[in-house]
C-alpha cells in the first residue's frame, strides 16, 4: 500500500512540475459524476468510488471509477427475493443504460480536452477514462460489459469538438471486456 502511495505522488509531484494543477485532475473527476448525475430518475447511475484522476507525463492523464448502470431496490425484510420478472427488468434495464454510459464517457473525454486547466498537456497525450461496472452476485450478466475503457488523443478530441461533423466514437478507442 506505501508503495501505490509513493507512485501517486510521484506522479502529482511530476504533474505539478509540469504545470498541471490539481484542480484541473479533480474537473475531470467532477466532470464525470456530473455527466452520469444528468440521468433522469428513478434509476440513475451509482458512481461507487469515484478515484482521482492522474496525469503521467508522456502518456496522458487518466481516470477510473466503479460504476453501478442502475439503482436497484435493496431486498428487506418485506421484500425478501426478486422474482424472476424483477429480475428480468434489471437486466434489460442495464442492458438498455450501457450505450447511455458510453455516450456520457465520450462527451466526458470531449470535454476534459477542451478544459483550459488541460491545456499543459501535450497534444499527442491521451485521456484516458475507465469504468469498472459492479454487478450484485445474483445477477445476470449475460451481454453485460464487466469494464469499459476510452482513450483518444488528446488533439484528435479538440478536433472532433471544433469539427461538429466529427463523431466522437471515430476518434475515440473503446475496449469493453
Amino acid at each position: 500500500m506505501k508503495r501505490v502511495g509513493f507512485v501517486f505522488l510521484t506522479l502529482l509531484i511530476a504533474a505539478a512540475a509540469q504545470g498541471i494543477k490539481m484542480t484541473a485532475l479533480e474537473d475531470f473527476e467532477h466532470r464525470f459524476e456530473a455527466e452520469l448525475a444528468k440521468t433522469t430518475p428513478p434509476y440513475p447511475f451509482e458512481v461507487l468510488t469515484p478515484s482521482p484522476a492522474i496525469h503521467a507525463p508522456g502518456m496522458g492523464v487518466m481516470l477510473s471509477s466503479v460504476v453501478n448502470l442502475s439503482y436497484v431496490d435493496p431486498l428487506s425484510p418485506f421484500h425478501q427475493s426478486y422474482s424472476p420478472k424483477e429480475l428480468a427488468v434489471i437486466h434489460e434495464r442495464k442492458l438498455a443504460r450501457v450505450p447511455v454510459l458510453e455516450r456520457h464517457m465520450r462527451e466526458v473525454l470531449a470535454d476534459t480536452a477542451t478544459s483550459p486547466g488541460l491545456d499543459q498537456i501535450p497534444p499527442t497525450e491521451r485521456i484516458v477514462l475507465g469504468v469498472s461496472l459492479f454487478y450484485f452476485s445474483w445477477e445476470n450478466t449475460e451481454g453485460l460489459p464487466r469494464q469499459i475503457v476510452m482513450s483518444a488523443e488528446k488533439q484528435a478530441l479538440l478536433k472532433a469538438r471544433r469539427d461538429k461533423k466529427v463523431d466522437l466514437a471515430s476518434v475515440i478507442q473503446e475496449q469493453k471486456l
